[in-house]
């Protein structure tokens, strides 16, 4: 029996640990933190207005734990950079639970213009191996104690400095202008000067004044003239009046209208369509010569006929709207509109006079209507259809020219007053009319490809 017990008690002592090691010492669990750190930058925009604020948002990320309990949550100091210089310090979670942004900004941009936003951190943790001793578990038996060791190797790493940057762009805080009846409408910054333009008076109808925000209008009285932007929205609208027949003298033949002259006092004037009840047909010799007052002219629909000297030393004026139904143009009609830039000729045109554009010292550009029967402009040159006659060069025109080839003949004084330096003829050229380089104080070389054609005197 004793021995049975004895037999008894060495069951109890073994059978519960059979096939147990005898040592099971450094048992390991790993728990570690891995600093394969990243920062992220989010703007909310890649464009604000000046003084308003950037917002943004900032994340840590790369925080990787064991398969034990994930670590703790940590922070990495990082740097916000404009443009280079440290404006604010941010604290970014790093978490092994997930990335968590931050939301920050910066405030009063001011300076218009691109800039660079920045998230810089430097190493933030110390590179360390600690063992975390756990606890140890005893079990008696016959021979002696067994045990486990149970601690944990905890491993952290250094993090690694990295950043991200983003542009952005600072764009002047502006305001609405809208123009009614007019150019000009916009957006536009505090004290910007912004030229607008009425649109051309109905048939008529002249240019009255200007209404609405006409506090910041340097002229109400001109249809040409510049607004000093405020910081608002403004508007302003062109208004119009009917033409009194009153401001022009006028002949009745055959029952349309001549216009012989000019009496009022506007200088933005449009031709009416009828005067009487009679269609307004023709613009008489000299009726607005050395109207100095005249800025800007129209002419209504009906006006076939622009008669010799009609504008005649209008130095002032600017613009002029030629209606599709004139068909000719008198001699001289422009001559000494001085600071007339350009012109376009309607498709009706087919005949101009001697001299045109005489003393037209600012024209720049001469236009043609594509659908022109009779004329066409290369280069802002003025040309017949077939490109056979050179009719008139703008005075502005400068520097070295060749004439295009297939051209037989240059009209009288095509050449007058511009500012080149040297033309060269084709060999096409057969006549060149009188007086053709008349004033071209600048021009120092003709070149003639073959024989040199026959001159007028």
């Amino acid at each position: 029996m004793k021995s049975f017990r004895m037999f008894g008690a060495l069951i109890t002592g073994i059978l519960p640990w059979a096939g147990v090691s005898p040592v099971l010492a450094g048992t390991y669990y790993t728990h570690y933190t891995n600093a394969g750190c990243q920062v992220t930058l989010t703007l909310s925009t890649n464009q604000v207005m000046a003084g308003e604020t950037l917002a943004f948002n900032a994340a840590a990320s790369g925080y990787r734990s064991g398969y034990t309990t994930p670590g703790p949550i940590r922070t990495i100091p990082a740097d916000v950079l404009l443009n280079g210089e440290k404006v604010s310090t941010l604290n970014l979670p790093w978490s092994p639970y997930g990335v968590i942004p931050v939301a920050s900004s910066i405030t009063n941009l001011t300076l218009c213009g691109s800039h660079t936003i920045t998230i810089q951190h430097a190493p933030a943790l110390e590179y360390n191996t600690e063992t975390i001793y756990s606890h140890s578990v005893y079990h008696n038996n016959p021979w002696g104690a067994d045990w486990y060791d149970y601690y944990y190797n905890v491993y952290h790493y250094q993090t690694v400095a990295c950043s991200d940057a983003e542009d952005f762009t600072v764009m002047p805080l502006t305001h609405l202008l809208v123009i009614n009846n007019g150019t000009g409408s916009g957006y536009y910054t505090n004290g910007e000067v912004v030229a607008i333009t009425a649109t051309a008076a109905p048939s008529g109808q002249v240019f009255d004044v200007w209404t609405g925000a006409t506090q910041y209008v340097a002229s109400v009285t001109s249809a040409t003239t510049t607004v000093t932007m405020p910081a608002q929205d403004i508007t302003v609208t062109a208004t119009y009046q009917a033409v009194p027949a009153a401001d022009f003298m006028y002949t009745t033949n055959n029952g349309t209208i001549t216009i012989t002259g000019y009496t009022g006092s506007g200088d933005e004037v449009t031709i009416p369509d009828t005067i009487n009840g009679l269609p307004v047909t023709v613009i008489g010799e000299n009726a607005f010569s050395d109207c100095i007052s005249l800025t800007g002219i129209s002419l209504s629909n009906s006006i076939v006929t622009i008669g010799s000297f009609a504008f005649f030393g209008c130095s002032n004026l600017v613009s002029i709207t030629l209606s599709e139904g004139v068909s000719s143009i008198g001699t001289a009609a422009f001559y000494g509109c001085s600071s007339l830039p350009d012109i376009t000729i309607p498709a009706s045109v087919s005949s101009f006079g001697y001299d045109v554009f005489g003393l037209c010292h600012n024209l720049q550009v001469i236009t043609v209507d594509p659908l022109s029967l009779s004329y066409c402009s290369i280069d802002g040159i003025l040309f017949d259809k077939n490109i056979t006659v050179l009719i008139r060069c703008p005075e502005v025109k400068s520097g070295n020219y060749t004439i295009p080839d297939g051209v037989v003949q240059i009209e009288a004084l095509a050449f007058a007053g511009t500012g080149f330096s040297s033309i060269t003829l084709r060999s096409s050229i057969a006549t060149i009319k009188e007086f053709v380089f008349d004033g071209s104080s600048t021009l120092t070389s003709l070149y003639f490809m073959g024989n040199a054609p026959s001159i007028s005197a």
